[in-house]
């Protein structure tokens, strides 16, 4: 009886699954059921997963419908906008991994419109390290400080550098905790006074704000501490940052990939002679999952909703603070998941390849297809001082073809990748550093890991590739 109302079920819905929308075709239409029992299939994943990828016409007007519909709002509370801008992704995007999905790997889609979207508060998670960060580990800070962190964007009382190590907290773990401490006790002396006091007027007890009136840093050293002066203190913060919609370059979503070789050391029993160190002997694992290729278009909009007893002083810093913030994050952290290899960075359109496929702003004028180059990922981690500064080349689709036209083909000298020694100008932090190579060039590199903090001067192993002889990309490969 399952399998028959399954069977007339999956008749309906395949009549009608092309013109549903992507979130629908990820979740209830899902393409990759077994029939006999109603489990997730074992292989074809991949081919489920492209069912999902196409947009319809109708679901990239939507998408369009909505972006305008916040650039409506925004012209009309003009004075309340922070910020807002429109960037591109400069390599694949995605968001949602977590999310509960047969293939494990989740995609965030708008409900009830099945759009890919971006929430909001991932937005104001990204850009709040990224204001931590400048404030506490960045030798020009430009103006931000832990107290203007906190009225910008709320007190949290499980900052990291509040955390305390306790009885079995691995060592690298350790070691973070105390840099974030330390670098907060060597960051709170530079704190404003006067933005000290007006945090301690926020207080709720009469009784705290005569204790502490006054005394602004022994305050701030006080509350890593002292967990239940820290839950007295509630700021909901100054900003508020709204949902994204991308528009997707070329009408289409992506399938990636991710192909773990290391079952044999997450999965095995622990006990020897089964324990074996992990390497790329062992057998693959492909899993697959949803991205929004690069190229995509992205708006961002920031509005200030400002907070009793804001200083003056915050007042007029947020609008500079918040353009260094975002901009931080679009160049060094990244948005979405992944973002350690070079997922969800973002960039002007003048950063953007000549041959990269951007997301069209209107939805009834055709959209170019990606080209061949633009569908290999390798190609979208450059930084972006190396991106060309030339437009794009822009034609009508062509059937025939699905390579860009170019003016001298000729010219087109394939990239080269080679290994190198180089040495570490600055620490690297997020994944990311600035190193300099044996040669004497200089380039930012990513894929550090996080544990432990490599500091400057230390020597590594790096993939760099060239174009035209010079450097454009740069993957950290193990310290020497």
């Amino acid at each position: 009886m399952t399998t028959m109302a399954y069977s007339e079920l999956r008749q309906v819905v395949d009549a009608d699954r092309s013109h549903a929308s992507p979130g629908l075709r990820f979740g209830l239409y899902y393409d990759g059921w077994s029939s006999a029992d109603f489990m997730p299939v074992k292989t074809g994943k991949r081919e489920a997963l492209q069912k999902v990828c196409t947009l319809q016409a109708a679901h990239n007007g939507l998408i369009h419908s909505l972006i305008e519909r916040q650039r409506g709002i925004a012209e009309l509370i003009q004075s309340r906008i922070a910020w807002r801008g429109k960037m591109f992704s400069l390599g694949p995007f995605v968001t949602g991994l977590g999310l509960e999905h047969p293939l494990e790997n989740g995609f965030s889609f708008l409900s009830p419109y099945g759009v890919p979207y971006l929430p909001g508060s991932a937005v104001k998670g990204v850009v709040r390290r990224a204001a931590e960060e400048l404030a506490l580990f960045e030798p020009d800070p430009g103006g931000w400080s832990v107290i203007r962190v906190w009225w910008l964007f709320g007190f949290d009382e499980n900052s990291a550098f509040f955390k305390n190590e306790e009885n079995g907290t691995p060592d690298v773990i350790a070691q973070e905790l105390s840099r974030w401490r330390r670098a907060y006790d060597a960051a709170i002396s530079t704190c404003d006074s006067a933005e000290i006091e007006a945090i301690i007027r926020l207080l709720p007890d009469s009784k705290d704000r005569d204790e502490w009136q006054g005394r602004g840093l022994e305050f701030l050293r006080e509350l890593p501490d002292k967990r239940e002066l820290r839950r007295k203190l509630h700021l909901m913060g100054s900003l508020r940052f709204w949902d994204v919609y991308p528009e997707i370059a070329g009408g289409k979503l992506r399938v990636d990939i991710m192909n773990p070789h290391f079952n044999h050391y997450y999965q095995g029993d622990g006990r020897p002679p089964t324990l074996q160190p992990p390497g790329d002997w062992g057998s693959p694992n492909p899993i697959f999952f949803l991205t929004i290729p690069a190229g995509s278009s992205f708006q961002f909009v920031v509005e200030r909703a400002e907070a009793a007893g804001m200083p003056p002083s915050i007042h007029d810093f947020i609008s500079a603070g918040i353009e260094q913030a975002m901009q931080f994050s679009f160049k060094w952290m990244g948005f979405g998941a992944k973002t350690s290899l070079g997922y969800g960075l973002m960039g002007e359109a003048s950063d953007l390849p000549k041959t990269q496929t951007t997301a069209d702003t209107s939805p009834t004028l055709p959209r170019p297809r990606p080209s061949s180059r633009s569908e290999s990922y390798d190609s979208h981690q450059r930084d972006r001082r190396t991106f060309s500064k030339e437009p794009s080349v822009s034609r009508p689709d062509d059937t025939q073809s699905a390579r860009p036209i170019l003016k001298k083909t000729a010219e087109i000298i394939p990239d080269e990748m080679r290994r190198s020694k180089a040495e570490l100008v600055t620490k690297a932090a997020s994944g990311k550093a600035r190193i300099r190579l044996d040669n004497g060039d200089e380039i930012d590199a990513v894929g550090f890991p996080p544990y432990p903090p490599a500091p400057a001067g230390r020597r590594c192993n790096v993939d760099v590739t060239y174009r035209n002889g010079k450097p454009i990309k740069a993957t950290f490969k193990g310290f020497i």
